[in-house]
């Protein structure tokens, strides 16, 4: 199996290449029944085999190996009293505010090293239909997550509102990560990383991008007022 999904060993157009091994150059730390490549049998059967979390090589490597399905709670399973983290693939990065220093107006996000930062706690607050508003707590609850008019894949923290870009779905992929979209964005678009890098976008659903899929994990309860 080649991390980059393309088969060319298979096929014998190549004799290996940078993206072949896991995680490889697309950083493909994912292998289950729908990533790309998948676990299924050649049937098209699921195997149950899922291995999470695939480190870039290094002297000591850790990874998650399961052989049964993995349940998860549907979406509307998350609880508006509690801080998240929201990671993917981009190791040691989790999602952040962009601090532009003048104010925050724009409430952009983007994905920085991992810490204990205001801007990393994320409130997942149901509306009660099975959608969400995010907030963190570096910008208060008068900011949720949006994504602007005139630019569907940009997303930012916009003064809260009854606004379509401010109701997202969180569903699973089956492996224990999620993925994000919003009404405004419309289905087809989720919530990913671009380029390799930190920069956050809305891109195009794609059951292969291992930066589609979201690990969603509990830091604390809430504790400050108005949340």
């Amino acid at each position: 199996m080649q991390a980059d999904g393309l088969d060319q060993l298979k096929t014998k157009l190549s004799g290996g290449d940078a993206g072949d091994p896991f995680p490889g150059i697309a950083s493909n730390g994912t292998f289950n029944a729908t990533s790309n490549p998948n676990s299924k049998a050649y049937s098209g059967e699921d195997t149950y085999v899922s291995v999470t979390g695939i480190p870039q090589p290094s002297a000591s490597m850790t990874f998650n190996i399961t052989v049964k399905p993995i349940t998860q709670p549907p979406t509307g399973g998350f609880d508006g009293e509690t801080w998240y983290r929201l990671k993917n693939t981009l190791v040691g990065y989790a999602l952040d505010v962009v601090n532009d220093g003048a104010g925050n107006k724009e409430g952009l996000i983007q994905m920085a090293r991992e810490g204990n930062f205001s801007g990393q706690h994320w409130q997942i607050k149901p509306y009660g239909d099975g959608t969400y508003a995010l907030r963190t707590l570096y910008l208060g609850p008068r900011r949720q997550l949006d994504v602007y008019s005139n630019d569907k894949t940009k997303p930012h923290l916009a003064n809260a509102g009854n606004f379509s870009g401010q109701y997202w779905t969180i569903k699973p992929w089956g492996d224990g990560t999620w993925h994000f979209e919003n009404a405004y964005s419309g289905p087809y678009l989720y919530l990913d990383t671009m380029e390799g890098g930190t920069r956050v976008a809305l891109n195009q659903a794609n059951v292969g991008r291992p930066t589609e899929r979201w690990t969603i994990t509990p830091i604390r309860r809430i504790t400050e007022g108005g949340f």
